[in-house]
This record gives structure tokens, sequence and C-alpha cells, in this order.
């Protein structure tokens, strides 16, 4: 087919088609299955999310209505997404999947047009298709919270896509305007507004080095005036042990984590939903080849850009924006919230199919053999993927198979195991889980709920109160074990003992009051049973607490 069939209005609408279907085809089998990993967290059970409540949507931090706690993320744009798409969807998985892969569809017609525009290339279908069949890209594809990740690009594709076709002062600003807007959807659109700025810099372009940082500033201003931080906030060593290592150790780590993920992309195969501790570890020192290896490959990609950039900008602007979201990913730049995600390499995968398709010699005539080969097999590995996103057993088996190290993977294999019943299977895995990180507060916490729910008193009890031991101050681990021991031994010794630790970390948590004065009462000794009380409302008035003190008082 010539180059011709693909330029202007007929042209685009023919890609659009061709990379829908494309794409459909890829991720058909994710549909009708269940929200999966972090979609039911976000999605389900996020009450911002859920109640639509916009105001919160806007001026909290991407995570506030989960963990309770104001993080570094602000993606306002993403979450109105999510919101809306609720109200359409409510819980039923089909809507939310058909929306990222149309999502994904629709921002590889966009990389089309940049390509075909920008990078003056007659093969930018090719490169928008291997985008959409890339199987490094199924993870953002299979979630509706990968739609930040498309949301991001989308709007910086159409950001350079309107810069460079028309050069007037509206473009620009209308340019500008979508780099922010990129921001909103996820911060790491921000590595495409610096590319801009440092491009503009390096072709000595003041209007558009001069719009990039604007852009820049405006989205960063955004997310510091809500969180009041540039970076993600604390960081749990299980999501990221680099965050806890010095900064010259990071580094070196980082370079390693950079060279995994560009061995994922050229051999993208298997994929594996979490890598976190302990899958991934940090190289001994900072000379391992490998280490090299990568610094030489990232120095010499930027090296053919700066060749090019003063005669085709968009070229060094597609380096520097690979080159500064694995760097980003890889936590070179900054700390990040995960030490390895597959979802990361969503702005890359775009650049660098981008780069690859138009620096190949235009006279080439079996270049569609090779590029339709590699899209048959890419399309392959992209269905088999998304099956495993039907599920959260699917999920997680596949990960436990191919990141046995991963703590976080066994956890998610028996939380779904104990959503399912398995209660058996399900502690078997809590307790892999546990054994690659004994800290691990979470998997502690739910062994106790599993064994509780099979009647195993004791496990249960001694679980719990590993999880409070991992959490200094969890309440909720210290009241589960008390109320456990209760029942194994109603008035011993340890059992007051596990409620005044309950009281220790909130002398007013009513239920360990009530308790307690319950067992004194039970043990003979009412004077001590109307202490707890009279202590308990010193803390602060409970209308319960203060008629059982009535009672008992003389």
């Amino acid at each position: 087919m010539s180059e011709l069939t693909w330029n202007g209005h007929v042209g685009t609408v023919r890609a659009g088609v061709a990379l829908t279907v494309l794409t459909a085809l890829a991720y058909f089998s994710v549909l009708g299955g269940e929200l999966t990993f972090d979609d039911r967290a976000m999605v389900v059970e996020n009450e911002i999310v859920t109640e639509a409540q916009w105001w919160a949507l806007l001026t909290t931090s991407y995570w506030s209505g989960i963990t309770g706690q104001e993080g570094g993320l602000y993606r306002p744009l993403t979450m109105v997404n999510l919101a809306a798409q609720h109200a359409l969807f409510g819980d039923h998985s089909s809507g939310y999947r058909l929306v990222s892969i149309v999502l994904h569809a629709v921002t590889g017609l966009a990389l089309f047009l940049v390509v075909r525009r920008l990078l003056a290339s007659p093969r930018a279908l090719t490169a928008a298709a291997l985008f959409c069949l890339h199987p490094i890209n199924s993870e953002v594809v299979s979630t509706s919270v990968g739609n930040a990740e498309s949301l991001a690009l989308l709007l910086s594709l159409l950001a350079l896509y309107f810069l460079f076709t028309d050069r007037t002062w509206f473009r620009e600003m209308e340019a500008a305007s979508l780099l922010v807007l990129a921001q909103l959807a996820k911060e790491s659109a921000a590595v495409v507004a610096i590319a801009v700025a440092l491009a503009g810099a390096y072709a000595r372009n003041r209007r558009l080095a001069v719009m990039g940082l604007t852009a820049t500033a405006v989205g960063l201003g955004f997310r510091l005036a809500i969180t009041e931080r540039l970076g993600p906030g604390p960081i749990g060593f299980l999501d990221n042990p680099l965050s806890h290592l010095p900064p010259f150790e990071r580094i070196g780590a980082g370079l390693t984590v950079g060279v995994l993920y560009l061995t994922k992309f050229v051999v993208p195969w298997p994929l594996v939903a979490d890598y976190s501790f302990d899958q991934i570890r940090a190289p001994e020192r900072l000379g391992d080849a490998h280490v090299v290896a990568a610094v030489t490959f990232l120095l010499s990609l930027i090296a053919i850009a700066l060749r090019t950039a003063r005669r085709r900008p968009a070229v060094l602007i597609s380096v520097l924006a690979a080159a500064g979201s694995l760097a980003i990913a890889s936590n070179l730049i900054i700390v990040i919230g995960t030490v390895f995600a597959e979802r990361l390499l969503y702005l890359y995968s775009a650049a660098a199919c981008a780069i690859a398709v138009a620096t190949l010699p235009r006279r080439q005539p079996r270049w569609w053999i090779i590029g339709s080969g590699l899209g048959l097999v890419f399309g392959l590995l992209c269905a088999q993927r998304a099956a495993d996103w039907r599920s959260d057993g699917q999920l997680f088996e596949a990960a436990v198979r191919d990141s046995p190290r991963s703590a976080r993977s066994h956890f998610g294999l028996g939380l779904a195991r104990h959503r399912a019943g398995d209660l058996e299977a399900a502690i078997a895995s809590y307790q892999r889980a546990v054994a690659i990180f004994p800290r691990y507060t979470d998997a502690w916490f739910n062994m106790g709920a599993a064994h509780l729910a099979g009647e195993q008193l004791i496990p249960a009890r001694d679980s719990y109160l590993r999880a409070a031991a991992a959490r200094p101050g969890y309440r909720k681990a210290l009241l589960a074990a008390a109320l456990i021991g209760e029942r194994i031994a109603p008035t011993d010794d340890r059992t007051v003992a596990d409620y005044k630790r309950v009281l220790q970390v909130d002398a007013g948590d009513v239920t360990a009051v009530s308790r307690l004065a319950d067992l004194y009462i039970r043990r003979g000794e009412p004077d001590l049973a109307i202490g707890v009380l009279r202590h308990a409302l010193m803390k602060g008035e409970n209308s319960k607490l203060r008629r059982r003190l009535q009672r008992l008082s003389p």
C-alpha cells in the first residue's frame, strides 16, 4: 500500500479504524473479566470515586481515598475520568475495559499523526501499530488505573502535533495547555514538557523553550499547591527498596533497573503484575557490565538525537522524552513509589516505536513483511497476557510463577484465594509472602483473618500480634488479638494485657474499654473496671461509656 493511502483526513480515518481493530483483537480476551489488582481499590472501594465527590477529586492526592492519607501524587484528570466511568458502569468491569481499549487505540492514532507529520515517516502506521500491539503495554490496556498513562501520553502527543503543525502563538498556548493537562493525568508527563524546553534551547528557539518551561512550571505548581510536595511521599521498603538506599547505591541499582526495562521492552516475555521485594535486587558494584551497557546505550541514543536536533527537533524531543521516562521509572532522577512496573514503559514504548520506524532506511522493499510478522507475534502475546488480567486469581497465579521472589505477588494470590473461600491455600500464600518479607503487615493481618475464619484461634491471635509487631501502634491488629484472646481464655492475665496494649495506642477505644471493663467485672474486680471507664472518659466523652460508669459507680 502506498504512502499516499495514509495521508490526509481519509488516511487518518483509515488508520484509526485499523488501529482500533488491531487493539480490539489483541485485547478482546480481557472483556468480561473482573476488576483486578489496583482497580478494585481505586474504582469500586474508593468513596471519592464511587460517590463522585467532585471537589475531593480535584483537591486531594491520588491515593488519599484509599489510604486516608495525603501523598505526593496528583492526578485529578484521571480521577475525574474514573468517577465518570463509575457513574456509567458501576461495578461492571466490561465497560471499564472497553474504555481502556479505545483509549489505547486513540493514543495509537495520535502517535500515527505525530510520526507521519513531525518525523516525516511513511511508516507512521507501522509505528502506531507496533505501539498498540506491544505486549509491554498490556498492563495499561488491561486496567482502569492504566488510564493515567494513556491520558497523559495522548494529551502529550496531541500537544506535540498541534505545536509543530501550526507554529502560531495560539497553537503554542494550546499545546502548553495540553502539556499541563497531561501532567494532571499523570505527573510523569512533565518529561515531555521538559523535553520540549530542552529541544527549544538546543535549537535556539526561544519561543519553544519558554513554552516548554511554562508548561512544566504550571504543571508542577498545581501539584505543589495541592500536595505541598513534589516527591511521591513516604515509600515503603516493600514497594521500592531503592528508596531506602544511599544516593550513590540507588543510582547504581537504578541503572540495573533501567537495563531490565530495556530488556523487557526488547523481549517482552514473561510479563508480571508485580516485581517488588525481593524479586529485583541491587547490583553489587556500579561497574557491572550490564550497568555500563545501559549507560553506553543511553548516551548513544542522546548523541544520535543531538546530530539531527536542529534539523528535526521532534526527534530530539522524542529521544529526550524516552530517556527521561526511562530514567524516572528507574529511580535515577527521583525516587518513585515502585521499584519496577511494566506500565511505566508506556511513554517510552511510544517514543521508541516512533524513533525506530522513522530512522529505518527509506528504501527497504520488505519492511512491511518484518513489521507484519512482529505485529502478529506481539498481538498473540497481548491476547495471552490479557487473559491473565481477567481475574486476580489468574493474574497472581501467573505472577508467582514468573516472579516467585515477589512478596506482593504471593500476597495478591493469597488475597484472591481468601476471597474465593479457599482458606488453606490463602494461608499458604500469606506464609510464603512473610517468608520473603517478615515485616509484611498486611500479609500477617490477612493470615490472622483466614485462621479466624477457619476457627483456628491460637494461630489467628499469633498472626495478629505479628502484624502489630511489624507495624508498631497497629490498633486494629492489637484489638483483633485481644478479642481472640478473650475467646481462648476469658479472664486470663494475658487477655488483660492484650486489651491494655490496645489502650496504650488509643486510650478511648470504646470496644477495648468496654471489653476490659467486662473482663474485670467477671474477675470480681469492679474497682478496676470503674478506673478503666473513668480514664477513657478523661480522654473523650462517650455516652455509652458514661452510662456504663453510672451503673457501676456506688
